[in-house]
């Protein structure tokens, strides 16, 4: 459950599902600046999660649109207080969308799932204060609208490069749809409207 209680600052309450199922609360801040010709979104947020303890976490995308391409950078950075682990993450995106999702959720901003009609490469690295980097990763979404302006399906085609398997390439795939349960992307049939019509021919 997710409470805003204005346009910078929400609350999470929730249950993650898991082999280990575990029980979380955060508290978010994440503010949206224009500077020039970029959207810059920080965010900083503190959570406690059972098994897990307290954290931080934090990060700052940067987003620069020209008519329908688009280009975003994305940093992120986590703290867990019990272990004083540390993980990160650098993503950079180009791509071309028709319509965009407006969740502001950063993990999906992050990874160009908040697309709601178009296409986006993507390249990231991610890793640890301990080992330093450890995961390359390179792949291309594919996304359109199945029904209305809350089912969408994606497909993206995906390489890691991991440490722990001595930097050999794995290929593989990803297929799979995202449901928007409230708070539609637009009235119903809008967005699967406007990616027909605007796809090229």
């Amino acid at each position: 459950m997710r409470f805003v209680a204005g346009s910078r600052i929400g609350v999470e309450f929730g249950v993650r599902g898991s082999s280990s199922p575990s029980a979380f609360a955060a508290l978010r801040w994440a503010p949206e600046l224009d500077v020039g010709a970029l959207r810059v979104y920080p965010f900083i947020k503190t959570y406690v999660q059972s098994g897990l303890g307290l954290g931080t976490s934090g990060g700052v995308a940067l987003e620069h649109w020209s008519d329908r391409w688009i280009v975003r950078s994305s940093s992120y950075a986590n703290w867990v207080h019990n272990t004083a682990a540390t993980d990160w993450s650098q993503s950079l995106i180009i791509g071309y969308a028709q319509a965009v999702i407006q969740e502001r959720r950063y993990d999906r901003f992050a990874t160009g799932h908040d697309l709601a009609c178009g296409a986006a490469a993507r390249i990231s690295v991610s890793g640890d204060r301990a080992s330093h980097t450890s995961l390359f990763e390179a792949s291309v979404l594919m996304k359109r609208p199945l029904h209305g302006g809350w089912l969408f399906g994606y497909v993206e085609p995906v390489v890691q490069w991991n440490r722990d398997f001595g930097w050999h390439p794995d290929i593989g795939l990803r297929i799979g749809v995202d449901a928007l349960f409230w708070g539609l992307a637009s009235l119903p049939g809008e967005v699967e409207t406007y990616c027909v019509r605007s796809a090229p021919r």
